[in-house]
């Protein structure tokens, strides 16, 4: 967990008690008129957050700079902006299976991961690093692991026998894999074939999340970091789309892990492509009825 402390102008400071009241970890006090900083803290920015006196700073934080596209730090609150703009933009977003040669510039690129590292994550942790993968003959080497990998996966369990045989070693995951995943890999086997890469989908840039396991909620934090990369790459403009048999791949190969300058004892927890979509989208998908018990 990442520790500071606050720095309190107490010039500017009126005592209001604001950043008190939302301190979840106590360690804010005004004591004899004057509000004191009683120990290090997770650095949530909440007290920052609702200062209007502008009395509380974090030295220690570097401050957040776009790149690509102006940004001045506004504060949207509770109502706005538009609900409408909000959803048409997580509706709009399409994993992208299509992509141009285009590459995104490196400013761009940088502004995604800064969007990233806006995601909340459990006990403030912002534990997550990222892989930025711009070679285009270390992508294809990776998806032709990936390819060695799963085609020998499907050479096993497309015979009936090695499949009754490896499930009593593995139970239904054999199966599982059977039915969901052995055609969609024969299919990327037939393309890599005729020399087109179903796996990254010719994108020109990987992105990859990973994190220490030890902290809170490892994946789910990883996720949101991931998935902020998602929408803002939509709204530049730009296509992403998860590979999580690259993800699967990547936590069991510690070769390909130590080629990537990722540590052993990470986790991976998002693989995506990058780059400019080459097919056009104009509407946004039907989903499938969902679930959802109510009570009280």
């Amino acid at each position: 967990m990442y520790t500071s402390r606050p720095t309190i102008d107490h010039g500017r400071c009126t005592l209001c008690g604001r950043c008190v009241a939302i301190c979840e970890s106590r360690k804010l006090a005004i004591r004899e008129k004057t509000l004191h900083v009683l120990d290090d803290c997770a650095v949530c920015g909440h007290c920052y957050a609702v200062c209007e006196a502008g009395a509380i700073s974090f030295e220690t934080l570097r401050p957040r700079v776009f790149k690509s596209f102006p940004y001045d730090g506004a504060y949207f609150p509770p109502g706005t902006p538009d609900p409408a703009t909000v959803a048409g933009l997580i509706g709009s977003r399409r994993s992208v299976r299509h992509y141009t040669a285009q590459e995104p510039s490196a400013d761009s690129i940088d502004d995604l991961l800064e969007c990233a590292s806006m995601a909340p994550s459990a006990h403030n942790d912002q534990q997550w690093e990222f892989v930025v993968v711009r070679d285009r003959a270390l992508i294809a080497e990776l998806s032709g692991r990936l390819l060695e990998y799963y085609g020998g996966l499907n050479r096993l369990v497309g015979r009936a026998f090695m499949r009754r045989l490896a499930g009593i070693f593995m139970g239904k995951k054999v199966e599982r894999y059977y039915r969901e995943h052995y055609t969609g890999v024969e299919r990327r086997v037939e393309a890599a074939a005729a020399g087109k890469d179903l796996f990254f989908y010719g994108a020109p840039v990987l992105i990859i999340v990973h994190s220490a396991m030890d902290g809170n909620s490892p994946v789910e934090n990883a996720q949101y970091a991931a998935y902020n990369i998602c929408l803002l790459a939509h709204a530049m403009g730009l296509g992403t789309c998860f590979i999580g048999y690259a993800s699967y791949l990547l936590n069991m190969d510690r070769a390909w892990k130590k080629r990537l300058d990722i540590p052993a004892a990470h986790g991976v927890h998002a693989v995506l492509t990058l780059g400019y979509p080459a097919k056009a989208f104009t509407m946004t998908a039907p989903r499938k009825e969902y679930t959802a018990r109510r009570l009280g």
